[in-house]
């Protein structure tokens, strides 16, 4: 009996280590199976960022072209501005030329205007001059119908032309004595 005993006991003892490997199989299994279901969410975390970096990277990607673009664009709007700064200033420089070059041609109108004004100041005097001689004539007229021998007389044609651009003729009859004779 001592060995049945002894059996039992270590039939108790290996049903205890069996149980007690159990116990530990099921813990292990149920640790692996709560590291299976941890990787398997780690995992998903993994594919998700990797789909958010993906997207992120494809975002940035896009970013740089617009970012490009942008730049591109840019210094074409300062190339354009640039332009436009030189244009202003050559047509400021070409207005500034103008102005001085018109000043100068009022100056010259002015001094051609003041020119054209004495000439017919002149003119009118010589006009009212003719206009005497003109009476007189008439009365030397008669006389010379009178006495038609020893007086001869004609008539001639006086323009006056001013200088250029501006033309004025001014046309006056004029009786001019050629001889007189007693």
């Amino acid at each position: 009996m001592e060995e049945k005993n002894l059996l039992r006991c270590q039939s108790d003892q290996k049903s205890q280590e069996i149980h007690q490997l159990q116990e530990e199989l099921k813990t292990a299994k149920q640790f692996l199976k709560e590291t299976q279901n941890y990787a398997e969410e780690m995992k998903k975390k993994s594919l998700s960022q990797e789909i958010q970096l993906e997207k992120k990277e494809a975002e940035i990607r896009d970013l740089e072209g617009k970012n490009q673009d942008l730049t591109e664009e840019l210094e074409k709007v300062q190339s354009e501005l640039q332009l436009k700064q030189a244009e202003i200033a050559h047509l400021q420089n070409l207005s500034a030329a103008e102005l001085a070059c018109l000043k100068k041609e009022i100056v010259n109108i002015k001094a051609e205007q003041k020119k054209l004004q004495e000439q017919l100041n002149n003119s009118l005097q010589e006009n009212e001059q003719l206009s005497k001689e003109h009476t007189s004539l008439g009365e030397e007229h008669t006389w010379k119908t009178r006495c038609p021998q020893g007086y001869g007389g004609s008539l001639r044609k006086k323009s006056v032309q001013l200088s250029e651009p501006h033309t004025l003729c001014c046309t006056v009859f004029q009786y001019v004595r050629l001889t007189v004779t007693d």
